[in-house]
């Protein structure tokens, strides 16, 4: 039975089902014709050999490359749009650039280069070889608990150095299991707010749409409002609880249904910890991403 205030996800695609069912939808929104893809085999700046392409989101194409110079795997970023689009769709690619410039912490996808093709910039980035959140979701607390903290990590480092991520969810955080130890790396930061930037930088498109995804936007974004690094709290919380539970709370519309009424075994201060990320109003979360953590790093089953 559907919980007032939540969506049930019956299923978890894959991340390749994600990729192609996301491929035809941006398709229809961005127009058959893009001014920049990518093929199979092209050599970029004479060092980075496309191999396939990874996934599509709103603002860009991510593909899989091989550097050919040090041997390594590499994910290279470019821009997507038709012509009507295309300036829009660099615009927040390098404002990406920018943000993963400003940011260098293990728990964030690394920066590599900037390259060029068919006079369009592209990013290189750090390959995440690992499985996204969703595709991991629903895990048990005690599994759970250091992710999350991890996250709390990443997003803290952000916000120091003036970067609202402005779209986390389970979509956009990887996690690699290397010889038994999993490290998350939070990604994808094309819609990022600078916290030093203009008021004016508030999280939407110049036509007005809203940057982000629906289901994780706080409620001070949908109000068109100036918003800071509570915003990414609130999509945290909205994160873990999803983990946890297999469900998409919307507090927005109504309080989310306690976890433990929902069958997930979790401390009592774990929830109230997650429910606090979640308030409506920014002043009643964590106000910062150390805060959460502290909040969660002495607390087990």
């Amino acid at each position: 039975m559907k919980r007032p205030g939540c969506v049930h996800i019956p299923d978890h695609k894959s991340t390749e089902e994600i990729g192609r069912s996301r491929h035809m939808e941006l398709n229809r929104f961005h127009g058959t014709e893009s001014v920049q893809k990518l093929h199979t085999g092209e050599l970029i700046e004479k060092r980075y050999r496309v191999l396939a392409e990874l996934g599509v989101g709103a603002m860009g194409s991510v593909y899989k490359a091989r550097d050919e110079v040090l041997g390594r795997d590499v994910a290279i970023k470019s821009p997507l749009g038709n012509k009507g689009r295309i300036e829009e769709t660099v615009r927040y690619l390098r404002r990406e650039l920018e943000a993963l410039a400003r940011i260098s912490h293990k728990n964030v996808v690394g920066f590599i280069d900037l390259g060029f093709s068919k006079g369009m910039e592209l990013i290189v980035m750090e390959y995440l070889d690992g499985r996204d959140l969703f595709s991991l979701s629903p895990l048990g607390w005690e599994e759970a608990r250091p992710l999350f903290m991890q996250l709390c990590d990443a997003l803290q480092a952000g916000h120091e150095n003036g970067v609202v991520h402005g779209d986390v969810k389970p979509n956009n955080i990887v996690v690699i299991d290397k010889d038994g130890t999993e490290t998350v790396k939070l990604f994808d930061f094309g819609t990022v707010k600078f916290m030093d930037a203009p008021d004016g930088d508030i999280g939407r498109t110049p036509n007005g749409e809203i940057i982000g995804t629906l289901y994780y936007v706080s409620p001070e974004m949908l109000d068109g409002a100036n918003f800071d690094q509570r915003t990414d709290i609130f999509a945290l919380g909205i994160t873990m609880y999803q983990t946890l539970s297999g469900r998409i709370p919307i507090p927005i519309i109504s309080p989310p249904a306690p976890l433990g009424v929902l069958g997930v075994e979790i401390p009592k201060s774990a929830e109230e910890a997650i429910m606090r990320a979640m308030e409506n109003r920014p002043e009643d979360r964590f106000q910062s991403a150390e805060d959460m953590k502290k909040a969660l790093s002495g607390i087990v089953l």
